[in-house]
């Protein structure tokens, strides 16, 4: 495969492994399954207004002209990023934990735990945010859909290529986000328990 057609490839599988994509999908599927109905709604409308809400943060950042890329590549802009993350994946944790979803509120917790260290690693590296969360997104399927944890660990292969291939990220940056998104997965694994 040529570069041109490998760039195509490694952009269409950076896009489908987005943080974005990737974690709401798994928390979903497996929400759905597990818990009381009643708690699920509120729960769902919570993890979708955070995703939504910080997408449109980062949108009207770029669109202002204080980013120059939704993916908040330059250091100023990945820790602006990193921070509003940190806080709104934080507020959520304690708003699932009071609507009493145990379940959401240890996948935010896991969440608020890869935006924390990329915010206080952030000025030695870039870790891979896409590998992070593709690897909690894994966690979270193995305790109910270990199936899916196989599928989501092979596109989770994929995305660390994609991001290499990119050059968004070098190798130590993707072992940084593999390594940060072993540790929120056991968080959120513990954190049901």
């Amino acid at each position: 495969m040529d570069q041109a057609n490998r760039q195509i490839l490694a952009r269409g599988i950076s896009t489908v492994g987005h943080p974005a994509i990737v974690l709401p999908t798994a928390s979903v599927v497996t929400l759905a399954g597990t818990g009381e109905a009643g708690l699920r709604v509120p729960s769902l409308i919570l993890g979708l207004a955070l995703v939504s809400g910080l997408l449109l943060w980062s949108w009207k950042k770029v669109r202002h002209g204080h980013w120059r890329h939704f993916d908040a590549s330059a250091l100023s802009e990945r820790a602006q990023w990193n921070r509003q993350g940190l806080l709104a994946t934080l507020a959520a944790a304690i708003t699932a934990a009071f609507l009493g979803d145990k379940t959401l509120a240890g996948i935010l917790a896991a969440s608020t735990s890869i935006f924390g260290i990329a915010w206080i690693s952030g000025d030695y590296l870039k870790l891979s945010q896409h590998v992070a969360f593709a690897i909690l997104a894994a966690g979270i399927y193995a305790r109910v859909h270990p199936e899916l944890a196989l599928i989501q660990g092979l596109l989770t292969a994929t995305i660390a290529w994609s991001r290499l291939e990119l050059a968004r990220h070098g190798r130590l940056e993707i072992l940084a986000g593999v390594l940060t998104g072993i540790l929120a997965a056991c968080i959120a694994t513990l954190w049901e328990s």
